[in-house]
């Protein structure tokens, strides 16, 4: 099965991107509900950083995504949530907002519930904090 993503830039460019053929193996595995959440999350880390220079992975087990050769997230589907991984430094900026949703995180992960509706403007929020980390170094 061939994935290909049209990606709207926040300048209303649009760019294409075929995904690599790892991570269209670990999405064809999912179920359509967490598949779509994952494609979702992906879209919006493409829609903020510059698709070009981002190479999209399978690091860890799960979908990742590296800017600069450094990470900027991971994205995994898990039995009991999806994971999102997007790295210490964003989890402790947003750590007040994470636990008022209720969500449960760690050092690196949050753990997304799927049986609640996202908060897709904090997750925004978390990637555009990962964007301007990486312009600030």
């Amino acid at each position: 099965m061939l994935i290909i993503i049209t990606i709207s830039k926040r300048n209303e460019e649009k760019a294409t991107m075929e995904y690599p053929l790892a991570v269209q193996h670990y999405l064809a595995d999912l179920a359509v509900e967490r598949r779509a959440i994952i494609e979702q999350m992906l879209q919006l880390v493409f829609q903020i950083f510059p698709t070009e220079e981002c190479v999209l992975t399978i690091a860890y087990g799960m979908p990742a995504i590296k800017y600069q050769k450094k990470p900027v997230c991971y994205v995994g589907n898990f039995t009991k949530h999806i994971g999102f991984d997007p790295l210490p430094e964003t989890i402790q900026h947003f750590q007040k907002e994470l636990e008022q949703r209720n969500w449960r995180y760690s050092k690196g992960a949050i753990q997304l519930p799927v049986s609640a509706e996202l908060d897709w403007q904090l997750i925004e929020q978390m990637i555009l904090y990962r964007w301007q980390s990486f312009q600030q170094s």
